[in-house]
């Protein structure tokens, strides 16, 4: 959890949510670059929030996703049900592929002078987010993590024997903590904008997302 006096945090989730959109229609294009919408809106960088990386109805993170148009919403939670980073992409798009983003996108201040924290001691996620892929670039920035292994993935590295490798670690007590998350877009879902997306622009439902958060933050 994230302490008063600033200490790090040795918990960290990542987890998305999608948004609903009844807007039948498409949005303008735009470009948008990997830290954001040009400078249009500099919460983003403050916040480090990225939006989709294509333009047209992508763009604007619009994307259709059962029956409608659906935005999806990325976040990585502390301890105390509060949103570290965001990333918004369509409502089509796969929960796996974001989470090097939204790891990538945390920035924790430190009390004093220095760099903000990147690396989050530890990390929780649920199964949908293991991979070997993902298990990878854990071990490579050295980050402790406690993500399940699905069945499927079990089975497949018992078949393969030794070259399957050795189990992945888990551990139940830390897992029980995940629950933040969910925790964290109950929160969110408490405004009516954000719960249901109504706007057309991504950068302007990007804005409402972070006022959410910082009303959040704010109060916590």
């Amino acid at each position: 959890m994230i302490r008063d006096q600033g200490e790090p945090a040795p918990l960290f989730q990542a987890l998305s949510y999608p948004m609903l959109d009844d807007r039948n229609t498409t949005p303008s294009s735009h470009e948008v670059t990997d830290i954001g919408i040009w400078d249009r809106a500099t919460n983003i960088l403050a916040w480090n929030l990225i939006l989709g990386d294509r333009a047209g109805a992508d763009g604007e993170c619009l994307g259709r996703s059962r029956g409608r148009f659906t935005t999806k919403i990325h976040l990585s939670a502390d301890g105390r049900c509060r949103a570290l980073s965001l990333v918004l992409t369509p409502g089509q798009y796969g929960d796996s592929p974001q989470f090097r983003r939204v790891l990538e996108a945390i920035r924790v201040p430190r009390p004093g002078p220095g760099r903000p924290r990147t690396r989050p001691a530890s990390l929780a996620a649920d199964k949908a987010y293991s991979s070997r892929a993902n298990r990878v670039y854990l071990r490579r920035r050295k980050i402790c993590h406690t993500i399940p292994e699905p069945r499927d993935q079990r089975a497949h590295r018992r078949r393969r024997g030794s070259a399957g490798g050795r189990p992945a670690g888990f551990d139940a007590e830390r897992y029980k903590a995940r629950n933040v998350v969910e925790r964290a877009i109950n929160r969110l879902k408490n405004f009516r904008a954000m719960a249901t997306r109504y706007d057309k622009r991504a950068y302007i439902f990007l804005g409402t997302v972070t006022l959410a958060a910082m009303v959040i933050w704010l109060r916590t």
